[in-house]
């Protein structure tokens, strides 16, 4: 019981409760998310892909993502995506030393990175629904 696969899986069955289903959902979205906005990034500063087709190819995975959990997202709240994936990136842009780490070792600066952004996003998330950590 004491492996992390183990653990959510136990969650996910709801034996742990809505709250422990929940926070597991949550971790995997926030993940999930990450990763998108990641790409998204490696795609216009690596493969040097437009800020639009890159924002556009991200705005489909989460399109995606929403319709394998039987969900639509309404076009408000893709705006509202679309916004805040424009501000990530430029924020990343505007950093000069970090396009270049960036661009010169992508696979070390996601090592880096991406488990910072997952920690902050996670959190905000959390304190989003309530959800603290050790409360469940």
């Amino acid at each position: 019981m004491n492996k992390p696969e183990t653990i959510k899986l136990y969650k996910l069955s709801g034996g742990a409760g809505p709250e422990g289903e929940l926070e597991v959902r949550l971790e995997d979205e926030v993940a999930f998310n990450c990763n998108v906005i990641w790409n998204l990034i490696t795609n216009v500063i690596v493969e040097n892909q437009s800020k639009a087709d890159a924002i556009d190819a991200s705005i489909i995975a989460i399109k995606n993502r929403a319709k394998d959990n039987g969900i639509e997202i309404a076009e408000l709240q893709i705006q509202i995506i679309r916004s805040q994936y424009q501000q990530a990136l430029e924020q990343t842009l505007a950093d000069k030393k970090q396009v270049k780490a960036i661009k010169t070792d992508p696979e070390y600066q996601k090592k880096i990175i991406l488990p910072l952004m997952y920690a902050n996003a996670l959190n905000n998330s959390k304190e989003q629904t309530k959800i603290q950590q050790g409360e469940l």
